[in-house]
């Protein structure tokens, strides 16, 4: 019996809903310290409609090669920055360049105001993954006092 992925899309479908009503039109930028797949996570996100306007990823590896080429191709003005490039790993912006950051070290290169606590992927792997990212996504965008970089670092110990 062939596996049924529409519920696993329905799902998703309906945590984008979620999580457009709790971001808007704000913006977002990714990295490589929320999940192994950063490139793939901002075509997920742009093709339901989110402004992602820039991606923290130190290498390009082969199974991202696809989705970088979709983002190439459909987000031409899309940042892609390294954290480890020297005029970058040591610079943070007086301003935000992102309203919100999924991963540590977007929320410290773009001074995001929220930074959505995700880490290595924790298991968040296809449709339901998706699912849980754009629900911790609408849960610190909506949330009254958001966690912010800062305040992840002082609970957690983390070292960015």
């Amino acid at each position: 019996m062939p596996l049924d992925a529409a519920p696993g899309r329905d799902a998703a479908d309906r945590a984008a809903a979620r999580a457009h009503a709790a971001v808007g039109a704000r913006t977002l930028a990714i990295d490589g310290t929320a999940t192994c797949s950063p490139f793939d996570l901002a075509r997920a996100l742009i093709e339901r409609g989110f402004a992602v306007v820039e991606v923290v990823a130190h290498q390009l590896p082969a199974h991202e090669r696809p989705a970088f080429a979709w983002l190439a191709a459909h987000a031409p003005d899309l940042v892609v920055s390294s954290p480890i490039h020297p005029a970058r790993s040591w610079s943070r912006p007086d301003r935000p360049t992102a309203d919100i950051a999924i991963g540590f070290s977007a929320g410290y290169l773009t001074a995001a105001p929220v930074t959505v606590p995700i880490s290595f992927d924790e298991g968040l792997y296809g449709c339901h993954g998706l699912a849980t990212v754009l629900d911790a996504l609408a849960a610190s965008a909506s949330a009254a006092r958001p966690d912010t970089l800062e305040d992840m670092v002082r609970a957690y110990g983390l070292v960015v």
